[in-house]
């Protein structure tokens, strides 16, 4: 018996043991570590899919509330309005003749088109020396 103890302790004493034990330690840390960081990139990606889960439900959420503009029948009706030309029925389209369009910059078309006839320093010229 006391031969089986004195065996057993040699073994647990030697340096294979030891070296065994090393080689188990630092694969048994490399599992550890490869688990863990893993781990922190699914952690990571979950948190960038619930942004993104936010981010598309704000997005619903306006597509939403501008369908529902949409149906509704003074929206149809300004956007046939201004988009179209179109008027209710029973309203009467009026056209003034003789006005002269003028543009966002306040010019007259007859002025805007000589103004296209100059050259580029007679414009700047224009613009700086010859208010009217």
């Amino acid at each position: 018996m006391r031969h089986k103890i004195g065996f057993i302790r040699n073994i647990f004493s030697s340096r294979a043991f030891f070296l065994a034990g090393v080689v188990i330690l630092l694969i048994l840390g490399v599992a550890y570590l490869r688990a863990y960081y893993q781990n922190n990139q699914i952690q990571e990606e979950i948190r960038q899919m619930l942004d993104e889960s936010a981010r598309i439900e704000n997005k619903n959420a306006e597509l939403r509330a501008l369908l529902e503009r949409v149906k509704q029948t003074d929206y149809v009706e300004e956007k046939a309005r201004t988009e179209l030309g179109l008027i209710k029925a029973g309203e009467n389209e009026t056209i003034i003749l003789g006005s002269r369009p003028i543009s966002s910059s306040g010019q007259t078309e007859t002025t805007m088109l000589k103004s296209k006839r100059l050259s580029n320093p007679h414009e700047w010229w224009n613009y700086f020396f010859n208010h009217k």
